[in-house]
């Protein structure tokens, strides 16, 4: 996964080429056509879900969705302000406190962020190790926000039968 970077997106829809079901999900930096099983991890992925999506640099053609978010309307109000921001997947790292701010630094693969956030988000404490949903600003890292928290490892989550 040297070259890929994962995102937020939504499925649109299902279609058939080949005998292969497309999705198609919009992750707000494109449209991808994912070659992609109707299920991922024994979990139904429909139209409408929100799904976090590998995507490699070298395009389309080797996309893959990681994983469904149940928590979608948690989400959405978020989603529909947002113009100039794109949403990654990333891993808390720590916190330090900075003018009485506590800081939280986010691995996202793309960049190390430095947010200022508050420890809990809706209700949940966000600690070391958890896997989150960030959005970053496109203009800077002064502009980033944690928007939930994932409650299991996509890399602990493949493929257990």
């Amino acid at each position: 996964m040297n070259h890929n970077i994962i995102v937020y997106g939504r499925v649109l829809n299902f279609f058939k080429s080949n005998n292969t079901v497309l999705v198609r999900v919009y992750t707000r930096e494109l449209i991808g056509y994912l070659s992609e099983p109707l299920r991922r991890n024994s979990i139904l992925i429909v139209p409408g879900d929100h799904v976090l999506v590998e995507i490699s640099i070298f395009g389309r053609d080797e996309c893959c969705i990681l994983s469904r978010i149940d928590y979608s309307l948690e989400l959405e109000p978020h989603i529909k302000q947002m113009t100039h921001n794109i949403i990654v997947y990333g891993r808390v790292l720590d916190f330090f406190k900075s003018n009485n701010t506590f800081i939280v630094r986010v691995y996202t693969r793309e960049v190390i962020g430095y947010l200022s956030e508050p420890l809990r988000r809706n209700s949940i404490l966000i600690v070391p190790g958890d896997y989150v949903i960030v959005e970053i600003s496109i203009f800077g890292l002064d502009h980033c926000c944690i928007l939930s928290r994932i409650d299991y490892s996509l890399e602990d989550d493949e493929d257990e039968d």
